[in-house]
């Protein structure tokens, strides 16, 4: 050994005489400072292996290297769990402490087809097993690559996936694990939020809120809780139903502007969150209000696929999917890759109003083959603001256009009358259906029957201008 190698062996020796003097007089309560004291203990005692030029085999195994540890007596008796620290990063794997332990871990490209599905989004899934099990415990340390700081390390025990509580230390998730089997990593929210609701609306008018809540496995979380909470008024709460759909009616702000809508959901240590902008106007606009049923006959062999259209930026309203089978059987259900139902069934009425977006697919697997028929029965409104198309007076223009590969049924317009309106006119196409309109106050009601496909709907509203 070479003097300086000697000196700096003199410096390390003191270093750990005196750290092992501050783990001696720490008491046993305080297990988890002991635990980081006899970590860093380990490091001192690999590098004074290093500087004094003994061989250690793992010294060049940059995957798997174990270092010495102590393990210090608790209240008196010596602990008969090992402490081991387990460290993973993008180019390597080291374990520390595992003197009794021989410890096997694997990184994962996807999830053991015998766990549960997690209810969270997994980023990496990691094997940690004992060859030889022993009564142990271990420090997990995942280097946090996503940079993310909402992110926890989650155990599969019991069944179940269980979160461990999890803290940042430098660039790594830190956690504490009791047994080993199978771990990931993911954000602990775990509920996603489909949200929808008016982004346009008059002063004094009402809000549709229509959305769904579902987990990171894409299954409906159904009957959490609901939070909805505007900025302009107080939050309430309402309870999901059985397929995670949630609406409300709200009353409009009084002043125009722009709001924001929050909307929370909540289920045990599990949670999620979304939020939409409504702007409040007093200026002209106008709402198209319909219904639809669409129904068809098919076979269940083992799969079936519905797709259909629903009116880009509508608000949908109650929408439902009513199945009968001609027998029962096992079926699951699912709508644009969320599962909302899997149980035995010979017919139900599933909900699918938070779930609607501008194509849909419901995909329905059957346990033995079936025949089906469905009906679908979905409710909107559309809200737009009115064209102004001339200069020289004031004139509005609607155009409605029902582009969908079905009729709108019990179909309305309902058009915002602005003060002093007069020579009101409407017509379909080149149709004039003024006489068939209705005017109350200051809304039109412009159609009352039916808007078929391809149908385009125009109506004019002039005024004088006030100069």
């Amino acid at each position: 050994m070479k003097p300086v190698q000697i000196k700096i062996c003199i410096i390390i020796a003191l270093l750990m005489l005196s750290l092992a003097s501050s783990i001696d007089t720490t008491k046993a309560s305080n297990q988890q400072v002991n635990q980081y004291n006899k970590f860093y203990l380990s490091h001192i005692l690999s590098v004074f292996i290093q500087f004094a030029g003994i061989d250690d085999e793992f010294t060049n195994n940059p995957t798997n290297i174990i270092e010495s540890s102590f393990t210090e007596p608790v209240n008196g008796k010596k602990d008969d769990k090992e402490k081991i620290t387990i460290e993973f990063s993008n180019t390597y794997t080291r374990i520390s402490g595992s003197k009794n332990t021989s410890i096997r871990t694997d990184r994962l490209n996807e999830k053991p087809v015998e766990i549960k599905e997690p209810h969270f989004k997994p980023l990496v899934y990691i094997d940690i097993h004992p060859e030889n099990p022993r009564n142990a415990s271990a420090v997990i340390r995942i280097f946090n690559e996503w940079q993310r700081s909402d992110l926890v390390i989650y155990h599969y025990k019991d069944n179940e996936w269980q979160q461990l509580e999890t803290i940042i230390n430098g660039d790594y998730l830190e956690a504490i694990t009791d047994s080993f089997s199978i771990f990931a990593v993911g954000a602990p929210g775990g509920i996603n939020l489909r949200l929808q609701a008016d982004p346009l609306i008059l002063i004094n008018d009402t809000v549709t809120v229509a959305g769904a809540a579902y987990y990171n496995n894409s299954t409906a979380a159904n009957a959490i809780n609901i939070e909805i909470n505007p900025s302009w008024s107080l939050p309430f709460s309402i309870a999901a139903d059985q397929q995670g759909n949630f609406f409300q009616i709200l009353a409009s702000p009084q002043l125009p502007g722009n709001y924001t809508l929050y909307v929370n959901a909540t289920s045990g240590s599990l949670s999620g969150s979304n939020n939409t902008t409504i702007q409040v106007t007093n200026a002209t606009i106008y709402t198209t209000n319909a219904t639809a049923r669409i129904t068809n006959n098919l076979v269940i062999d083992p799969f079936a696929n519905i797709s259909f259209p629903f009116p880009e930026d509508a608000v949908p309203e109650l929408s439902n999917i009513s199945l009968n089978l001609n027998s029962s059987t096992f079926i699951e259900v699912k709508i644009n890759n969320v599962t909302i139902y899997n149980s035995t069934t010979s017919g139900i009425i599933l909900n699918l109003t938070g779930y609607l977006v501008s194509q849909n697919d419901i995909n329905i697997t059957a346990e033995s083959p079936v025949n089906l028929t469905y009906t679908i029965d979905i409710g909107f409104h559309k809200t737009t603001s009115a064209q102004v198309t001339k200069s020289t007076y004031y004139s509005a223009a609607i155009n409605i256009t029902n582009s969908m590969n079905y009729d709108w049924s019990n179909s309305s317009i309902s058009y915002h009358i602005p003060a002093g309106a007069y020579n009101v006119s409407v017509w379909e196409n080149s149709t004039n259906i003024t006489g068939s309109s209705v005017v109350s106050g200051n809304i039109l009601r412009i159609k009352n029957s039916g808007i078929g496909q391809y149908t385009i709907i125009r109506s004019g509203i002039s005024k004088p201008i006030t100069t």
